[in-house]
């Protein structure tokens, strides 16, 4: 669950709640539970945060221009920007990391050099790489992998 800069709780992305608002068959493949939680936490903080006014429209006259009108803050911690009735939500959960499309070199180095081997790694965590079979030799490779090519991965931040 991720929480944006207004403080309201993302559960789900827009993609997931997409696939829920599209399924035909919610019997066969229904939510969790924790996404059932999710999804009412995120509409009562939309339905609280939405209700209540962030700013007020107030009369302006000054000579020379010709607005008729401005804005007046009500909550002083909020930078110049767009105002939106609830601000738009983040899309990345906690536990989750953006990567590029195309992996970097160091990422693609990192997962290659992760994989077990007999000269470099561990004598016990190679002895227990040897016990397992085939199948799970290649899962714990593509785990391996993949951790290292996550852990490499450039850091994105969410600041404008």
């Amino acid at each position: 669950m991720t929480t944006n800069l207004m403080g309201l709780e993302q559960t789900l992305s827009d993609e997931r709640l997409a696939k829920l608002a599209a399924e035909d068959d919610l019997y066969n493949y229904p939510p969790t539970q924790e996404e059932l939680n999710g999804m009412a936490r995120e509409l009562l903080a939309y339905r609280k945060e939405s209700s209540e006014p962030v700013a007020d429209v107030v009369a302006w006259n000054k000579p020379g221009e010709e607005r008729k009108c401005d804005i007046r803050w009500r909550r002083f911690d909020i930078a110049p920007g767009p105002l939106f009735t609830a601000p738009p939500l983040q899309l990345v959960p906690t536990g989750w990391k953006l990567v590029p499309v195309e992996p970097t070199e160091n990422m693609v180095v990192e997962g290659f050099e992760s994989e077990p081997d007999s000269f470099f790694s561990d004598s016990d965590e190679w002895a227990k790489y040897e016990a397992m079979s085939g199948c799970e030799q290649a899962a714990h490779k593509a785990r391996l992998c993949w951790a290292a090519m996550i852990a490499t991965s450039p850091s994105v931040t969410n600041e404008p």
